[in-house]
């Protein structure tokens, strides 16, 4: 085993000689003076998107099953429109009503379901909605007349297909940001899916069962993917409970009005092919109701390639309307052609090219919505309004194409030449890619509100002064210390223009609203966008703090979590083993590459593992090699306290222990790491003269290599007394290295502590708080009560073996300690700012 550790930043560990000692039980590992001070620093905003991971990706599949369940079925209509016209004896075109309908309410009711997204009832929405679908399918299977198909089939499934369709594809845009086309893209495959699937249940069964229980069939698939899809939805954002039904505040924007009336033109006809290719095989080419089938499979299945190809070129090459252009202009052109198919194989042939680009246009065109809006809490409100405006275009499209081939004598002309028309008109009102912004009129230091203080205000500016001026100088010619200086600052400069934008908005809402001789109606809209906008205003204020604190020296280093017990004897190192498998499940779970660089068992008598299968632990050492990992780790930095009844406990009494954390920076992987190590000025340079090296003989339980060779090291750098030890690794030069890398982070966080003493003086002589210590007490894991409960940021979460697996509510602790951080930073940022305004009077 490998042999305890001791230096300055934990003084009271000493080193334990190359013996077969015991260790003390009630240990408390305490920290030092020089290791007293948890600096608090900016943490990215909580609420960025992941852009993966297997949450992410399982909402990929929510939104692949709700396609499959919504698309899948409607754009399988060809099978029932032949089936209807025969059966009760109507033109193609009021059968169309029926899908048109359908079509029409998945995209109408999108406005509604879109708002109840966003105000935090997604998994009502998902509930109500996978309902009335397998009820409108089961009461279709019952239905004898056309009324009463086009109730069920019509109106009840269209209802629930838009109260899911487009809370989902929200709910996907907001776990994504550079990956969001092909995510969505990816989901809405499921269309294509269910185009498979439906017409092969239709296939095989209608001539053995026939159209009743064929139905009951697709009803009953529909109600097992329903389920799966409620097990795994789940949302990432708050509920904005807050605003109004409509953003009309986006009818503002060039780009947005421009893409909705495209979006318009371009999806009026998209949906004949689907509906009519069936009867036009047979109607014109005389095809069998075999091939009619097939025909209907094959442009529904080339739409799976048709939206991850495109979603793919989008997202990896060209951007989602570069591709969304041409794919419209080469479906056009394929509904000009489609007057030209004369035979089988050309249909076969038609179907395959066309259900390509009308799949991509299917899937790009929420993705482009998507990038329409910059805001995540309104997208479900902004696809919702663009759904509820094509939704007249689904509405009438199909009817409208059966009355043109009614008019023309059962003629296909006039509908092919009006959808190619049409979409070539859509094309031509899509928004161009060069319509600016709006912009904002500047603003000045009169401008601060009482969410923003004038010294932090007054602070941003100047900043996002000289990161303008800076800017313009690299754009004439390139310089890599000012590009560095361009980067650090733009944190700044794109908070500050947010705030900026926002600010703007709330006083022209305000001064309408002040306005006497304003209308009562526009008012009423007024005041319930300066709700939603004054909500936005406050986040970006907090945003724009945090971006001037100062980003943590070692913010995008990896990290070492050293673990060390605490008060409580047995029962801390117990627990120390549990802790230590947190971490390293949590670093699984998120795919983070990590390390165990020393796992040593404390020496107890008796049984060496707990009733709950703990190991017993004098020390451990758990490192993560991810770029950014110190700045997501260290607010777990402190002392963490369990309350819980021991295995060994006879009278049920609950015990306290505890273990103590430290999250120290470590060597990045990269060749960068080796500079800092050569350069004298680097926080991580040690000088080898100054360290003395020990080798010594492994101590520990048997074994050939054990007691036998001189494979341990000890380093003691003697400027400071920092010592540490190794001997996990059977190889010499592998302890070395180990010993090497675990000094060197310890070396280099004294000496940030050290730099940072000067800074506190200055701001403890306004913020009269005591610091915050590693030696505190950060967090409370209570069995009993089944709760964990951190004690600054006042979470307090229920489900502990969850957060004890390393599961999601560990990270909502995580990510309310780092808000606290995120806070403690401002308030010394506010104290520093007011300290110098002191110093500057007293001059």
């Amino acid at each position: 085993m490998a042999v305890d550790t001791s230096d300055s930043v934990c003084p009271t560990l000493r080193d334990e000689p190359l013996s077969d000692e015991k260790p003390q039980d009630d240990a408390a590992s305490t920290p030092s003076q020089g290791d007293e001070e948890i600096q608090a620093c900016t943490s990215e905003d909580p609420d960025e998107p992941p852009d993966g991971g297997l949450q992410a990706w399982l909402q990929v599949v929510t939104g692949h099953l709700v396609a499959f369940n919504s698309w899948g079925y409607l754009i399988s209509f060809g099978i029932f429109q032949p089936y209807y016209e025969s059966q009760f004896s109507l033109p193609p075109s009021t059968i169309s009503w029926i899908g048109s309908l359908e079509v029409c309410l998945i995209f109408f009711i999108g406005t509604f379901s879109g708002r109840a997204f966003d105000a935090g009832y997604y998994r009502t929405a998902l509930a109500v909605g996978l309902f009335l679908q397998i009820l409108a399918i089961f009461m279709t299977s019952i239905a004898s007349s056309y009324w009463q198909v086009l109730l069920a089939q019509g109106i009840c499934q269209g209802l629930g297909n838009g109260i899911i369709f487009a809370p989902t594809i929200a709910n996907m845009s907001t776990y994504f940001t550079t990956k969001k086309t092909i995510a969505i893209s990816a989901g809405a495959c499921g269309a294509g899916t269910g185009g498979i699937v439906f017409p092969l249940i239709a296939q095989q069964l209608l001539p053995k069962i026939g159209f009743r229980w064929t139905v009951r069939v697709m009803g009953l698939v529909v109600a097992v993917s329903s389920m799966i899809i409620m097990i795994i939805a789940k949302t990432r954002l708050k509920a904005r409970k807050a605003g109004p039904l409509v953003e009309w505040a986006a009818f503002k924007e060039p780009a947005y009005v421009l893409f909705a009336a495209a979006m318009f033109f371009t999806l009026w006809p998209t949906w004949i092919s689907y509906n009519y290719a069936r009867q036009y095989t047979t109607d014109k080419l005389s095809g069998s109701a075999s091939d009619s089938f097939l025909i209907l499979i094959v442009i529904n299945a080339v739409g799976i390639p048709g939206r991850m190809i495109s979603a793919f070129l989008a997202d990896r090459l060209f951007g989602a309307i570069p591709v969304f252009i041409p794919t419209i202009f080469s479906a056009s052109l394929c509904l000009y052609l489609w007057s030209q198919v004369s035979s089988l194989t050309g249909m076969f042939i038609w179907v395959s090219v066309f259900g390509y680009f009308g799949a991509a246009i299917q899937s790009l065109f929420p993705s482009c919505c998507a990038s329409l809006t910059p805001d995540l809490s309104k997208a479900g409100t902004r696809i919702g309004m663009i759904f509820s405006i094509i939704s007249f275009a689904a509405l009438t499209g199909s009817p409208l194409a059966g009355k043109l081939m009614q008019a023309t004598g059962g003629s296909y002309l006039a509908a092919q030449i009006w959808g190619g028309s049409s979409m070539i008109l859509g094309m031509g009102l899509f928004p161009p890619l060069s319509i600016p912004p709006p912009k904002v009129p500047p603003l000045t230091i009169t401008d601060a509100s009482p969410l923003l203080a004038p010294a932090l205000l007054q602070r941003a500016q100047s900043l996002t002064t000289e990161h303008d001026d800076l800017q313009k100088t690299l754009n004439n010619s390139f310089d890599s210390t000012i590009a560095k200086r361009v980067g650090e600052l733009s944190r700044v400069a794109e908070a500050l223009k947010a705030w900026q934008t926002s600010q703007a908005s709330v006083a022209e809402l305000t001064s309408m609203l002040d306005d006497p001789d304003q209308d009562a109606d526009l008012a009423a809209i007024a005041r319930d966008e300066l709700s939603s906008e004054t909500g936005k205003l406050e986040s970006l204020a907090r945003r724009l703090s945090a971006s001037l604190t100062p980003r943590h020296p070692f913010a995008d280093f990896p990290c070492m979590l050293e673990f060390r017990p605490g008060p409580g004897g047995l029962e801390g190192r117990y627990f120390m083993d549990t802790l230590f498998k947190m971490y390293k499940a949590l670093c699984m779970r998120r795919g983070y590459r990590h390390t165990v660089v020393k796992y040593e068992f404390a020496d107890t008598a008796g049984d060496s593992s707990s009733s709950a299968g703990e190991n017993p632990l004098q020390e451990a050492i758990l490192e993560v090699h991810d770029q950014g990992a110190f700045d997501i780790f260290r607010s777990e930095a402190g002392m963490h306290r369990v309350q819980r009844i021991p295995s060994t406990e006879t009278k049920g009494r609950v015990h306290t222990s505890a273990v103590a954390v430290w999250v120290l920076p470590s060597f990045p992987e990269n060749g960068a790491a080796n500079i800092d190590f050569d350069d004298p000025e680097s926080d991580f340079y040690v000088n080898p003269q100054e360290v003395k090296i020990e080798t010594m003989r492994a101590r520990g339980a048997g074994g050939q290599h054990v007691n036998k060779t001189e494979s341990a090291i000890r380093m003691t750098h003697l400027p400071t007394g920092t010592t540490v030890s190794m001997q996990d690794h059977r190889s010499q030069q592998r302890n070395r290295e180990e010993a090497w890398k675990l000094l060197r982070s310890r070396i280099a966080d004294q000496r940030r502590e050290a730099r940072e003493e000067e800074a506190s003086k200055l701001r403890n002589s306004v913020l009269s708080k005591t610091q915050i210590t590693r030696g505190d007490k950060i967090r409370t894991y209570n069995y009993n009560q089944d709760r964990c409960t951190d004690h600054r940021a006042g979470v307090d979460v229920h489900d502990l073996p969850n957060v004890l697996e390393g599961g999601e509510k560990l990270d909502r602790i995580m990510d309310g300690a780092k808000d606290w951080l995120v806070n403690k930073d401002i308030e010394l940022l506010m104290a520093e700012e007011e300290a110098k305004e002191k110093l500057n009077g007293k001059k």
